[in-house]
């Protein structure tokens, strides 16, 4: 009886060892993968922060039409101007503009510079 709980128990500390040997290789291979992933996430938050700045200055950079819009937006309050072009002349609010055109915008005419009551055609 004694020997075959010796030679079982022997069976058992082989079957440890190379379980603990895999799990060894695991880890180490799993340590690998950790490693490559940060360097991987510290290239993707340089570009990221190089696309943000990249934004930021085509962003400032650009004081044309959507400064104003921005600026009139926050004059005249969130609902009050819309800046999409689909918007009857640029106005999105509840009531009617006070500058809104009595002939419909097919049949007005161009001033010399391009422009209708204020608005591009």
């Amino acid at each position: 009886g004694l020997q075959r709980k010796n030679s079982a128990l022997e069976v058992e500390l082989v079957e440890s060892h190379q379980r603990a040997q895999t799990l060894s290789d695991e880890n180490r291979e799993l340590f690998k993968t950790v490693q490559n992933l940060r360097k991987q996430l510290m290239r993707l938050e340089g570009l990221k922060k190089k696309v943000l700045d990249s934004i930021s200055d085509d962003s400032t950079a650009d004081f044309g039409a959507d400064a104003e819009d921005a600026r009139l937006r926050s004059l005249m309050g969130a609902g009050a101007y819309a800046a999409e072009p689909s918007a009857p002349w640029g106005y999105a609010g509840p009531s009617p503009p006070l500058t809104r055109p009595t002939t419909p915008p097919a049949q007005r005419q161009p001033s010399p510079m391009g422009m209708a009551n204020g608005m591009a055609n």
